[in-house]
């Protein structure tokens, strides 16, 4: 595909035609019904094992984001969020993307274990960042 093929492309693609007036609430507005559904078809593809995991991953991205985040890591700039994973078949099941706002370790865990696995058996295993004591 040419550069110019490319560039047209990208120009009329859009997700999401609504503007919100809360937009600085929401930085992830214009993708945000393809995001919906890609987890939604995430979660109804596959049954999560008794083994979860809650870790943070880099998604890597050099563009003009506002809630791009650097860390001196082997991914320096990207897109930085929560993940829900089967701990061994290593699926995504959910994702929470930081987009800048900030919300409380514990909202960001309540957040990614919906209702759909809070009343089955599941030993979660969490890395030494999630098990701060809350303020």
């Amino acid at each position: 595909m040419s550069r110019c093929r490319f560039l047209q492309i990208k120009r009329y693609l859009h997700f999401n035609k609504d503007l919100p007036a809360n937009r600085d609430e929401d930085r992830l507005y214009k993708i945000r019904p393809v995001y919906d559904l890609l987890i939604e078809h995430w979660r109804s593809l596959y049954h999560l094992g008794e083994h979860v995991t809650i870790d943070k991953g880099m998604v890597n991205e050099r563009g003009r984001l506002s809630f791009r985040v650097y860390k001196d890591k082997p991914i320096k700039y990207g897109i930085k969020s929560y993940i829900l994973a089967d701990s061994q078949s290593k699926y995504c099941w959910n994702i929470d993307v930081y987009h800048g706002m900030s919300k409380s370790l514990k909202e960001t865990i309540t957040s990614l274990l919906t209702s759909q696995n809070m009343s089955q058996w599941h030993t979660l295993y969490l890395d030494n960042f999630y098990n701060s004591v809350s303020k």
